[in-house]
């Protein structure tokens, strides 16, 4: 699991039909400033600018789709409020 900043959203004109009414976000890991952007499908209805927890596996991907052999391996499975220490 990793915590992400959602940076934007994609707009594809087609997409696999298992994908059909999903969100797609585009995410940029908190640790890594400069780092790679990724795309996610968005499970919890994020927005640009949130702090967001997502996690890279195909199990989540079905839990999102639905489908034993998804077409996606990162999904956003939280939002973060606010952190604390303990």
């Amino acid at each position: 699991m990793r915590v992400c900043r959602v940076i934007g959203h994609v707009v594809a004109s087609s997409k696999h039909p298992l994908l059909a009414g999903q969100k797609i976000m585009v995410v940029r890991p908190e640790d890594e400033e400069s780092g790679a952007l990724q795309v996610a499908v968005d499970g919890v209805q994020a927005g640009v600018g949130n702090k967001v927890l997502v996690v890279q596996s195909g199990a989540a991907g079905t839990e999102v789709t639905g489908a034993e052999r998804p077409p996606c391996r990162s999904v956003i499975v939280g939002i973060i409020d606010e952190e604390a220490a303990a």
